[in-house]
């Protein structure tokens, strides 16, 4: 089977990823991937390159070349369409879309492209919530299917913690600490964990939070330490003892699995299948500011046992449903069926 995927970039990011996991999976199935990216250059075209028959700028195809070719995010999945017949489409839609979220031009414009002008053969969505939204707004395919997204439980897991983080940032080692990792954006709550973190620090002398992610190194203040983006993620879920994803609009966040696979516990909000990752192992809040402190405050009371107890279960939830190897078979499944009918 030999696949071409559409992506918009090959920044470092949830989707592009997911997408370079899968690749990775898929070729150790048998498939022969090659992917092409609209924009030139990014953090991950190294390991794409390391790991794809070729690397596509945007150009004209010839869509016999491939039994599938697979869009990633609208931009990816508008541009497929117009490379391809609809009968070899994939649109992978990795967004929730939320009544009260107001969308870019961008996004606009694909949406209403993709709703009114161009079909696909099936489209795949990470979260059950992303499906039905997407349907509902009128995407045109024959299929609709649901993989979840998955984790590198081998390479995300509970470690010994290294005392050399903490100490880099002046944290004390039995500080509590609070993680955040998402590039600064108003669907990601920045604002409203800063504020939030302002009224539980009043009540806790011994807390911390660190930002990572894109633009979080403006972020900082009395114990917020906002680092920027950082190549290796996992060394800061080692150092937390919980993570904080308070989005306003998500579909299935892929830090959550992998704080969750390091056995750090997580604070999501109810957006997209959050809430459904984390299980009882985790704790549910609203968006908004007052919210969000008071599940702060009540799960840091909770106290550091407990917290652990609560990690440990989230490890073995992902274990048991979102490993890596899961979401690649059943994505491998897909495709072999779907390439068949074509």
């Amino acid at each position: 089977m030999r696949l071409l995927h559409v992506i918009n970039s090959l920044d470092v990011g949830g989707a592009e990823t997911n997408l370079l996991k899968l690749v990775i999976g898929l070729a150790e199935r048998g498939v022969a991937n090659e992917v092409m990216a609209l924009r030139r250059r990014g953090e991950l075209e190294a390991n794409f390159r390391a790991e794809t028959n070729a690397l596509h700028p945007l150009r004209t195809i010839d869509a016999d070349d491939y039994d599938l070719v697979c869009g990633w995010l609208y931009q990816g999945c508008v541009i497929t369409s117009l490379l391809a017949p609809a009968h070899k489409v994939i649109w992978n839609v990795l967004h929730s879309l939320e009544p009260r979220v107001r969308e870019s031009l961008v996004t606009l414009g694909c949406l209403n492209l993709m709703t009114s002008a161009l079909r696909a053969r099936a489209v795949v969505a990470n979260s059950s919530t992303a499906l039905t939204n997407h349907r509902e707004r009128g995407l045109q395919a024959e299929d609709w299917v649901l993989i979840e997204n998955g984790v590198d439980i081998e390479w995300f897991a509970p470690d010994a913690k290294d005392a050399t983080v903490r100490s880099a940032l002046g944290i004390d080692a039995q500080a509590l600490v609070m993680l955040q990792v998402a590039r600064v954006h108003p669907h990601k709550g920045h604002q409203e964990l800063l504020k939030a973190f302002a009224k539980v620090a009043e009540a806790f002398d011994d807390v911390h939070l660190v930002l990572v992610g894109e633009g979080t190194e403006r972020l900082r203040g009395a114990r917020i330490h906002g680092l920027g983006l950082q190549r290796d993620v996992r060394r800061y879920y080692l150092m937390s003892d919980l993570l904080i994803n308070p989005s306003r609009t998500e579909s299935s966040p892929t830090v959550v699995l992998e704080a969750m696979s390091c056995g750090v516990p997580c604070v999501v909000t109810r957006a997209g299948a959050s809430a459904d990752l984390v299980g009882d192992t985790g704790f549910v809040t609203d968006f908004d500011v007052r919210a969000i402190a008071e599940t702060l405050h009540a799960t840091l009371m909770l106290g550091r046992e407990a917290l652990r107890a609560r990690g440990q279960a989230a490890r073995a939830r992902v274990i048991d449903r979102f490993s890596d190897r899961r979401v690649q078979d059943a994505y491998y499944q897909f495709l072999s069926q779907t390439a068949e009918k074509s």
